[in-house]
């Protein structure tokens, strides 16, 4: 009998540690100075559609203001954990002007897990 219920406790407990793992899985938050959420399962960054890989993430966030024509390029090396980040706008003539690359180094964590009721 206690064999039986030693059984039945490490089924719950390797259940519990599963379903934490897979929610943990689901958010990486890098702290680069400030705090980037991504969302694997969404493909998202910040709630914003990015570009996601086992190595790198990217995304592009354009301006709100009407008349501004400027882009910032995010590009996230998952192995050195190096976020660096590109500013490129339109100019008046037509051409595109690029800033130098900012780069900065991150550090990684998971969102506090929260499991689905």
């Amino acid at each position: 009998m206690s064999r039986g219920i030693r059984f039945v406790s490490f089924c719950a407990l390797a259940t519990t540690l599963i379903a934490s793992y897979s929610v943990r899985a689901n958010t990486i938050v890098f702290e680069c100075g400030t705090s980037i959420a991504v969302d694997l399962a969404k493909n998202a960054v910040n709630n914003q559609p990015a570009t996601i890989s086992e190595t790198v993430i990217d995304l592009q966030m354009k301006s709100e203001v009407a008349d501004d024509t400027g882009v910032v390029y995010y590009h996230i090396d998952r192995i050195t954990n190096i976020l660096t980040e590109n500013f490129k706008y339109r100019l008046p003539s037509g051409r595109t002007q690029s800033d130098d690359p900012t780069t900065y180094r991150c550090t990684v964590g998971s969102a506090t897990p929260t499991i689905p009721r």
